[in-house]
């Protein structure tokens, strides 16, 4: 681990020895449960190619009460002799308290377009129009007629939407492609 710096020993209360000597250990102990799911997620990604992550996560330092939360991306730069990835690094964005909710919502959702943005790349050009349809508000029978696709089928592209995505809240999904589109039709005028 040799990523860590002095901002994630401001942020847990950790030395960069101790993160070293725990390891593993130490994302265990300073991230959000359901969060240190999706680190393994994501370095299972590396694993298979993945060049690039981003995203949001909880920590919370050895002297904490509450969650904070931080936006990240992280890039793997060395790799073993049969190209598996060794280390990764990370830039990471504490969101700040002294934000108003307002200030807060829209850098959640700038940074969650952005996420999503490279998410979508992920999709195939069916899903990606799959998605397109389901957001422009339109039911389910309409857009599989308009697929000429049985409805079944269309809840099965709407799976591996979500699997691919890496969320089961699949009206975010639309919403966030939804604006997406709008924004992307707003910069082209």
């Amino acid at each position: 681990m040799s990523w860590c710096n002095n901002f994630m020993e401001k942020r847990t209360g950790y030395t960069l020895v101790e993160m070293q000597q725990m390891g593993n250990d130490f994302f265990t102990s300073v991230l959000h449960p359901d969060d240190f799911i999706r680190l393994l997620k994501i370095r299972e990604e590396f694993r298979k190619g993945q060049k690039e992550s981003s995203g949001i996560c909880r920590i919370k330092g050895r002297n904490d009460r509450q969650w904070h939360w931080l936006y990240g991306t992280a890039v793997p730069y060395a790799h073993d002799k049969d190209g598996l990835t060794r280390q990764v690094i990370s830039i990471l964005h504490l969101l700040k308290q002294m934000e108003t909710l307002p200030q807060m919502a829209e850098r959640l959702y700038l940074l969650i377009q952005s996420s999503l943005s490279n998410q979508l790349n992920k999709l195939t050009s069916r899903e990606k129009k799959v998605l397109k349809l389901v957001s422009s508000d339109k039911s389910d029978e309409i857009v599989a007629r308009d697929l000429f696709i049985e409805k079944t089928t269309l809840k099965t592209h709407k799976k591996h939407i979500r699997e691919k995505l890496g969320s089961e809240n699949f009206e975010l999904l639309v919403a966030l492609a939804h604006a997406s589109e709008a924004k992307k039709i707003s910069e082209e005028k």
